[in-house]
């Protein structure tokens, strides 16, 4: 009951033993002819980003006696943070595909309209071609790539699919989310490795699968040649996305739920996310290769609520959910339980003082890019788009005059919701409020960006001239998050000058975000001025019972289907 698992062991007998003294001793020599090569190479990078799990889920958070979830163990992403630095104030995007967008790009997702959808299965649309994705840059410097997990970046032309994107190996599902067991999203199957459709792996878990591929592949990274080459490991696991399934053996270890399915599921998907994690570190450790690697960890937003008795989003949300206590709100939304959540870096490399402590400075998921090419000392030789993103790695290692991040845009979904909506009546998968800013320790949620509040004016020539005056409308609320992390204190009506201040800040990076049309959850997908805004949706491929997703749209990026 209490989830640890005992192991028995029976005592070596003489042969034993010395078996065991020579196979200790040859690790040792193995290790130390290794340390030269490693020590000259970048180190490796591993990226682990677990799926809809909130602030509160993980165990270095909830262990307070004053929490009120029941305890969750995460012993394995615990020991990160204790061996690590631990990011405080860890923003990311409320919701999949944005979160996932910035990681690659370091550039905030409302760039190219990626601010209230996530990327559906019959979606022809992808992250566009011309956004460079962190592993490209890393190839650009010598390393291998390979990410073992979950996609949701695009997947309707081949261009966009992670062998496109930098990416040398690839294995997992392209969509959203699938039955972690048949992988099966809809109609269709969703496992593909290098980018063919595996149907042997249907019936195997999800989460075993990413952390078999991911153990095996740093396996490989530490034998021959491959040990002169650094490499970089991105993770996304499904887990803790629905549908809410977790092995047997997991649920067993929270038995106090029981009478609530669904909660004592997503504890258990927790649980079991945590040993598959354990395993990764694990390989690395038995590899040797720990010692040259960097490990990252967080969440993709904050949790989402709709399990048992348990509220879903909706507008102007006061809930404080369990999982993402102490923090206000959910995932689809802005307040802090949807974009705040549980970041960690670990690694032998950091200096010895690093080791155990926190920053508690702003860190962005766009911050990761820069981040980790500073931390790999990897040298940029190619052009790419301005990065919002900032370069943490001098602060996470503890020089504190680097954590000079002072603000961060959290979204600026600029679909508003039809004026009287009620709670649970609002556009897009995100509620509002829709834009939100945190300057210092003063944050701003503003009801919406409004971009449609322009005329048409015109000649008969139908030489058209679009009038806009964008604006912030509707609500606007203003809250101190180190006096008030609950965010139920509203100051906007005490403090007018940093209204004003935070207000044009937003607004002006609104005026940028008004540029890009926001992605849809339906046709015409990006406005009526996408390419393929008339393009045939997807359908999973295949004879009936072998229907497969697969890319769908023929022709390079920019031609219609």
């Amino acid at each position: 009951s209490t989830g640890q698992r005992i192991i028995w062991c029976r005592p070596l007998n003489a042969d034993a033993k010395l078996m065991a003294w020579k196979n200790s001793g040859m690790r040792v020599i193995l290790l130390l002819l290794l340390l030269p090569l490693v020590s000259s190479l970048g180190p490796n990078v591993v990226f682990i980003l677990i799926d809809d799990t909130g602030f509160n889920d993980i165990g270095y958070n909830n262990k307070s006696s004053s929490s009120p979830i029941p305890r969750i163990r995460t012993p394995h992403i615990d020991a990160l943070a204790e061996t690590g630095v631990t990011l405080t104030n860890f923003y990311v995007q409320p919701i999949c595909t944005p979160t996932r967008a910035a990681l690659m790009t370091g550039r905030y997702p409302f760039r190219y309209g990626v601010t209230g959808y996530t990327i559906s299965a019959d979606a022809p649309w992808g992250i566009p071609v011309n956004e460079t994705f962190l592993p490209e840059f890393l190839k650009d410097n010598g390393y291998a790539t390979a990410m073992f997990g979950k996609w949701h970046l695009g997947f309707y032309k081949p261009e966009y699919l992670p062998m496109s994107r930098g990416f040398d190996r690839q294995s997992g599902i392209y969509n959203a989310l699938a039955d972690h067991f048949s992988h099966v999203i809809g109609p269709g199957y969703d496992w593909h490795v290098n980018q063919t459709t595996d149907w042997s792996l249907k019936g195997q878990y999800s989460g075993n699968l990413v952390r078999d591929n991911a153990v095996a592949y740093i396996r490989e990274r530490s034998r021959g040649s491959h040990l002169s080459e650094p490499f970089f490991l991105y993770i996304p696991f499904q887990e803790a996305h629905s549908p809410y399934q977790a092995p047997q053996e997991y649920l067993d270890m929270y038995p106090e739920l029981a009478g609530t399915p669904e909660r004592q599921n997503l504890a258990g998907m927790i649980t079991h996310n945590d040993d598959m994690i354990g395993d990764i570190i694990a390989a690395l450790h038995d590899t040797g290769l720990h010692s040259n690697t960097i490990v990252f960890f967080c969440a993709d937003n904050g949790g989402p609520g709709g399990q048992e008795q348990v509220p879903t989003p909706s507008r102007f949300d006061s809930a404080v959910l369990d999982r993402n206590w102490p923090f206000r709100g959910q995932k689809h939304e802005v307040y802090e339980g949807g974009v705040r959540v549980a970041g960690v870096v670990s690694s032998p490399l950091l200096p010895e003082e690093a080791v155990g402590s926190t920053v508690d400075s702003i860190v962005h998921i766009t911050d990761m890019l820069p981040t980790i090419l500073s931390a790999t000392s990897s040298s940029i030789s190619r052009e790419h788009l301005p990065w919002d993103g900032v370069d943490m790695w001098p602060c996470i290692t503890g020089h504190i005059p680097s954590c000079q991040r002072s603000d961060v845009v959290l979204n600026l979904n600029t679909v508003c919701d039809p004026p009287g909506s009620s709670a649970h009546n609002f556009t897009t998968e995100c509620p509002a409020p829709k834009a939100a800013l945190r300057v210092g320790e003063l944050k701003l949620l503003a009801e919406c960006y409004n971009v449609s509040t322009g005329t048409l004016t015109g000649t008969l020539t139908l030489t058209l001239t679009l009038t806009l005056t964008p604006s912030l409308t509707g609500r606007r609320m203003l809250y101190n998050l180190t006096a008030d992390p609950s965010e139920s204190h509203d100051l906007s009506t005490e403090l007018h000058q940093e209204l004003a201040l935070l207000s044009a800040k937003l607004t002006a990076y609104g005026r940028q975000a008004a540029k890009i049309p926001a992605l849809e959850g339906a046709a015409p997908w990006q406005g009526e001025g996408y390419y393929c805004a008339n393009c045939t949706p997807g359908r999973p491929k295949g004879s009936k019972g072998k229907e497969s997703w697969e890319p769908w749209c023929a022709g390079p990026p920019g031609q219609v289907c």
